[in-house]
């Protein structure tokens, strides 16, 4: 692996973990990390009341690079993932779900986009 894929992963997880504890602070419950299925990765699965939210984490060099960096691809990949994690942990189906999506930048706290997107859409 080369030095320059290794620092990447370094502040993915990093922005990961800086991401839970923004999440915290605002009243989630995180419930999962790196929860892996159906071919895909979901980074965060966290709870606030009744809103069960599949979250993605992207840290990129500016918020706005961070922002583009989901597409349609990603996106069906981890609606797919939220299904299986889903059907694993009935207890949640009554939940409302949604897909959000975190950006981090370096020198920035992490942005919450809730609802980033719409199932299927």
């Amino acid at each position: 692996m080369t030095a320059a894929k290794e620092s990447a992963q370094r502040f993915g997880k990093f922005a990961e973990g800086l991401s839970c504890w923004r999440l915290r602070l605002t009243g989630y419950r995180i419930l999962r990390r790196g929860f892996q299925a159906a071919g895909g990765e979901i980074d965060i699965i966290a709870r606030r009341g009744n809103i069960l939210a599949f979250i993605e984490v992207k840290a990129r060099k500016s918020l706005d690079d961070a922002t583009r960096a989901l597409g349609p691809q990603q996106r069906h990949r981890i609606e797919r993932t939220a299904l299986a994690y889903l059907a694993q942990n009935k207890e949640l189906s009554t939940c409302d779900a949604r897909f959000d999506l975190i950006v981090l930048a370096p020198r920035s706290w992490p942005r919450h986009l809730t609802g980033a997107w719409i199932q299927g859409a």
